[in-house]
Order: C-alpha cells, then sequence, then structure tokens
C-alpha cells in the first residue's frame, strides 16, 4: 500500500541483507540498506545495491535518491 519495494540478498539459505525501495512515479528513494553485523565486511551490501539499480532500471525508474537519518 506504501509503494515500497523489497530486495533480499541470500547466502547459503539465509538472509545476509535487504534494502526497501519506495516507488514515487519514475522516482524512487532509497530507505533502507542494511546487512546482518555477523556479514559485514564481506560485500553484501554493495552486491545487493548492484542487483537492485539493475532491477530498477528494468522498472524504468530515472532517479534513486538516498534518504540518510543522522540516527
Amino acid at each position: 500500500q506504501e509503494g515500497f519495494r523489497h530486495y533480499l540478498l541470500e547466502d547459503a539459505g539465509q538472509v545476509v541483507a535487504a534494502a526497501a525501495i519506495q516507488d514515487a512515479g519514475g522516482r524512487a528513494w532509497l530507505k533502507l540498506i542494511t546487512t546482518r553485523p555477523d556479514r559485514r565486511g564481506k560485500g553484501h551490501s554493495r552486491t545487493l545495491l548492484d542487483g537492485l539499480l539493475v532491477e530498477e532500471a528494468k522498472r524504468h525508474t530515472r532517479v534513486i535518491a538516498l534518504e540518510v537519518l543522522v540516527d
């Protein structure tokens, strides 16, 4: 209902990273990208982000903005 798409990266059957994109009609917001603490430093977020960008391009998303919160 809120227009979110979720992307997951799995390794050996376990989710190791996740991302959420909020669709805003041709523009999207990257609202969340995270990696399990015990799997950080292995390039999982980069792999997930690369795949997310490919999939969003297929959907004709022209702009993806990043929302950053201080906390």
